[in-house]
């Protein structure tokens, strides 16, 4: 107990989810998404079309307006199963448009992830300083318990020519 240690662990922890479960997105129209999110998140895409969408992830410049510049994409198909990293501190869009003449009914979600630290206190020499104390312990034990054996006669004896 006397030498602790720090052990680190990681997990993938979920900071927001958008829920697109039969989110129908009309012919030639699109939906979008926004989060503000740092360096070392990622969107997490779990996205199932009934027809083919494009899928657009951007960053809003908040200077000069609403003028966004593409980070991923655009991605065309009917599922996206992907992550996108972000490098900069700002906030994101996700733009699905729809581009076919009918509409297009969306499934999944797009997950805001982030990986979290966690610190743990581990005690690597418990075990073998219990194992020590206790052989220590049953030794005292055992020379305080243990009888004194009695001397043989001859010891006795030449104890006793010793001493005179």
């Amino acid at each position: 107990m006397v030498f602790p240690a720090q052990e680190t662990s990681f997990e993938t922890v979920t900071v927001k989810t958008w829920n697109l479960q039969q989110r129908t997105i009309a012919p030639q129209n699109s939906t979008f998404y926004g989060s503000s999110m740092q360096s070392g998140m990622w969107f997490q895409l779990n996205i199932s079309s009934s027809d083919s969408v494009k899928v657009i992830i951007s960053i809003v410049q908040h200077l000069g307006g609403p003028e966004k510049d593409t980070v991923a994409g655009p991605f065309i198909g009917t599922s996206f199963h992907q992550k996108a990293t972000v490098s900069v501190t700002a906030t994101y869009w996700i733009d699905i448009y729809n581009e076919n003449p009918t509409p297009v009914t969306l499934y999944g979600n797009v997950l805001v992830q982030q990986e979290k630290t966690n610190y743990h206190t581990i005690y690597p020499y418990v075990i073998p300083g219990f194992l020590i104390m206790l052989g220590g312990i049953t030794t005292l034990l055992f020379g305080i318990f243990k009888r004194p054996r009695k001397l043989s006669k001859s010891r006795s004896k030449h104890k006793k020519k010793i001493e005179s």
